[in-house]
Formats: C-alpha cells, structure tokens, sequence
C-alpha cells in the first residue's frame, strides 16, 4: 500500500493535564479540586507536587521547542481561574497561563487547550459536582471567561477530555453503592449540555476557535463470532463510545445505550430545551484518546451488565496489562470518520512503562519507541484512505503521576527525577532515548515512519 504523505501542517506534539503536571496546588490563589483531596492508591504519589511543571514550564517549554513540537495540549485547571468554581476570577491563575502562551509562541508551539480534565473543583463536588444542574452554569462561567481572555491566542480547545472515562468511573462507584445509576446518568447527561453550551457561545464570540469533545474512544472487538458476545460487544460500544460521540456530535442519544438506560430505571431529567441546545452545538473537530482496542465477551446469566471486558488472547499486552493494537487504531479512525464525518486530531497515545534512570543520566526505552511508531505508522496508513487527520499528541510531553500508579508508571519523552511515593527527588529533567526519536520524526514530518518496528 503506498504511503501518504503527513499534512504539510500536521500538528505534532505530546500532552500534558493540569493536575497531573503544574503541582503547586494551593499557590497563587489556586482552590482545591477534587483532585487535591483525593486519596491517592497506596505506595503512590498525590497531586500536590506532580512534576512542578508550575514552577518548570520555561524549562519544560523550552525542551519542547528542541523536540521542535508544533502543537502543545494542555488543560487549564479550573481552580486556578475560579478558586471555589464560581464567583470571584483569580488574576494569578490568568497570569499564569497567559505566560505558558507567551512561552509557547516564543518556540512556534501552537496550543491546544483542554477545559476540563478530572479537576472539579471540590467546593462543586461538596454541592453534588456534575449531577447538580448548577455545575452546568458554573462551567460555562468558567468556560467564558477563558475563552474571552485568551482568544484569539488560542484556537483549538476541547470541552472535556474523556468524559466517558468519568461515566465509567461513575458506574463503577454506582455499583459499589456510593452514588446511584440514576444520578450517573443525570451527571453525564449535564456534562453534555455544559460542554454544548461552551461550544454554542465560542462559535458566536469567537469565530475562529475549533471546538469539540474529547472522549477516549476505541474500537471494541467480540472475543469470538457467538452472536452472543457479538451482541455483548455491540452493548458495549453503545456505552463506552457511541453514546458519547452521538450525543456531542449527532445531537442524539444512542439508541442502544439510552434503552439500558431505561432498564436500569437510570434515565436523566432533561430540561425542555436541552437536547436543542446539544443538537445545536455543532462541534469543529474529534478531539479524542487511544490507547488499545477492548474486547468483550457476553456475561454470565445473572450479572448485573450483559457484557464482560477480557484479555484479546491475539494481541500482546504491556507491563501494565493493557492490549498493544497498533492496527487496532487505524480501524478505530477508520469507524470515527465513517460515522461522524469530521477531522480529527488524536490528543493522547502512549505508552507508560517502568523507566529506569541509569547512573550517566540516560533513559533507553526502545518499547516507547516501537509502540509510537506502529501507531503513527497505522495513522499514516489512514491518512492515505483519505481519513482527515490532522494533528497527533502523544501522552505524554514529559513524565507526570500516571492516576492510578502514581510515578511507578512513566509515560513521557523527558523523565522527571521523582520517587514514586511523595519523595518530591531532586525534579531534575533528563531526555529520554524516546525524545530525539520523536524530535527526527517532526523533522521528517513523519515520513521516515515507513513500518512497524520489529521486536
């Protein structure tokens, strides 16, 4: 198959979030989010310290433009614009990011902003977070007066990364009792209209911004052609993905995932004109996530869900037991654009690992290497079946607390010296073998990425 050419302006780049990379979480006016008083897992770091990016952005920024990154995602921390979510703006937290733009146009780094990445702030969540409509109104506040300050610096923003990922979140707290299905639903459900409604005003106020939803979406696979797991995997996708791409992009409910919804006695309170203004949002771009495929099996008679997600037994897995699928995300490009007919560009892809610092300062990590060339590979395969790419970020820039393994997982092209626990270690930054791999391929604008890697 002949290989495509990358868009002349392509947007390569790498990803960061606030709360997994600034640190400094009460600094300069910042209130708490839901992070900051989060329990972190056991033997590993909170998000109090992170990477310091606060404090080592010039740096941070400075090692990109070297990369010769032309697109930087991030995420603004909602706390630091409104401490308490709504109310009063705190100037420091406007300053702040006004500075990481400045950093970032002094190196010809486009930004790509994120709005919401699993920050709420904590005096929301103490009023119901997302299940209460009130949070609506309170990020649209929040989502405004970014947009209004900062525009025209920056013209690509997502609403709210990976909403389905805090869907399943949700359900899994549901089922343990802590919250019910019902309010899950009705969380979700406002999290659409807020994200709808941020997009509604930057099209009116800001012409020039390209807006759109986040979701971590992938490919899911029945583990054997049974019309049982068939059905079990059809269930499954209408949940974890279609659910989340019809709503902000079709403007409708997925048929399949709103009936479960029915089954469960879960269905939202929808305000009389909310589905209009979803339908009404029209967003600019698929933003969205990829990590692996899934694979799902029916469940057993009696389980609380008709589905059950299960090791692909034909794909090797990583350290960390996810599903390594390069060809699996051509696929998932393939079925984003057939359904949703827009561009895309990819915000996070990566690959964490155990990273070990050797005494001359140097990381290998030839398993980074090969995951991320499959996937550009595969990317360029798509690219050439005529599906708009155009912008690739891998996660992530630089080293920060992986929300479940803390620093024992390591995703970025620049280790920061960090112990795994709340050792804060000397925060040094070192370039990993990762980094100038990823620096040749920008130079080429990808076309020296002609393969997969052989083990």
């Amino acid at each position: 198959m002949a290989l495509a050419d990358f868009p002349k302006d392509f947007l390569w780049g790498a990803s960061t979030s606030a709360y997994q990379y600034e640190g400094a979480y009460n600094t300069d006016g910042k209130g708490l989010s839901v992070q900051d008083v989060a329990t972190p897992p056991a033997g590993t770091a909170d998000f109090k310290i992170t990477s310091d990016g606060y404090h080592h952005y010039p740096e941070d920024i400075s090692l990109y433009g070297e990369m010769n990154f032309k697109s930087y995602r991030f995420s603004i921390a909602w706390t630091r614009i409104y401490p308490n979510g709504a109310g009063e703006v705190n100037q420091a937290g406007l300053d702040y990011y006004q500075d990481v733009l400045d950093k970032l146009k002094a190196q010809h780094i486009e930004p790509v902003a994120t709005l919401f990445h699993f920050d709420l702030p904590a005096a929301l969540q103490k009023q119901g977070g997302w299940a209460n409509r009130a949070t609506i109104d309170a990020f649209v506040q929040y989502a405004k007066t970014v947009l209004d300050h900062f525009s025209p610096q920056i013209t690509y923003y997502q609403t709210i990364n990976e909403q389905n990922m805090l869907f399943a979140g949700m359900l899994a707290a549901a089922l343990k009792g802590k919250m019910t299905l019902q309010e899950v639903a009705q969380a979700n459900h406002n999290m659409f209209v807020a994200a709808a409604k941020v997009m509604i005003y930057a099209h009116a106020h800001h012409p020039e911004i390209k807006i759109g939803p986040a979701p971590n979406l992938v490919a899911v696979y029945p583990l054997t052609p049974r019309p049982e797991d068939a059905l079990a995997a059809n269930v499954y996708d209408s949940v974890r993905n279609l659910l989340f791409g019809d709503v902000t992009i079709l403007g409708h409910y997925n048929h399949v995932a709103w009936h479960l919804f029915e089954q469960f006695h879960a269905t939202p309170e929808i305000a009389a004109d909310d589905m209009a203004t979803i339908a009404a949002a029209h967003p600019d771009l698929l933003y969205f996530n990829y990590y692996n495929t899934e694979t799902i099996r029916a469940a057993e008679p009696g389980s609380t869900l008709p589905f059950k997600k299960v090791i692909n037994p034909f794909l090797d897995q990583t350290e960390f037991g996810w599903d390594l699928d390069p060809a699996g995300f051509r696929l998932t490009l393939r079925q984003l654009y057939d359904r949703y007919n827009l561009p895309m560009i990819i915000t996070e892809n990566g690959l964490g690992a155990h990273d070990t610092l050797t005494a001359d300062g140097k990381v290998h990590d030839p398993y980074r290497i090969k995951y991320l060339n499959d996937h550009i590979y595969q990317m360029r395969l798509a690219i050439g079946e005529g599906i708009p790419v155009i912008g690739y970020h891998v996660w992530s820039a630089i080293d920060l607390v992986s929300t479940h393994e803390g620093f024992t997982k390591r995703y970025g092209f620049i280790y920061v010296d960090r112990g795994e626990t709340n050792d804060s270690g000397t925060l040094k930054r070192y370039k990993k073998d990762s980094f100038d791999w990823y620096k040749d391929v920008i130079a080429h604008n990808g076309d020296n990425v002609t393969g997969p890697v052989k083990k």
